[in-house]
């Protein structure tokens, strides 16, 4: 078993480890409908991105903002998470057709890349399982 000291010591090197590490929010308007949404983890000693927790596709409908796509590296690899339709909030993950070379820093920017370019196709995918009539077109 550990002295109270060590424990302590411990505690104490695990939190300045952690103090390092700084959470980065940062949001943009695709269109007055339509926004991206990325939320990412750097260590400010290395200024290295270090963990890609949510990049997200959300749409405005009425006044709710629903998220539709979002991509993180909660198991230690890039992957997205669709939600199947507004009546079901269950969502679909996957893998596939995503940026899986390279380090959280590449990840965050495919990721943010991806929604900026697609995000209408995604939008309309969105509205075609949900069943209604998307009033953007």
């Amino acid at each position: 078993m550990k002295s109270k000291k060590k424990k302590y010591a411990y505690k104490l090197a695990k939190k300045k480890e952690e103090s390092f590490l700084l959470t980065k929010k940062s949001d943009q308007l695709l269109t007055t409908t339509d926004r991206l949404i990325y939320i990412y983890v750097i260590d400010t000693k290395t200024n290295k991105t270090i963990e890609v927790v949510n990049v997200s596709y959300e749409i405005k409908i009425e006044e709710n903002w629903f998220t539709i796509q979002r991509y993180d590296s909660a198991h230690g690899y890039l992957h997205r998470h669709s939600r199947v339709s507004l009546d079901d909030e269950k969502e679909t993950t996957t893998r596939e057709s995503v940026k899986q070379k390279g380090d959280p820093k590449r990840w965050l920017t495919w990721a943010i890349n991806d929604i900026q370019n697609n995000f209408f196709e995604y939008r309309r995918l969105f509205f075609k399982r949900s069943k209604i009539i998307d009033s953007f077109y």
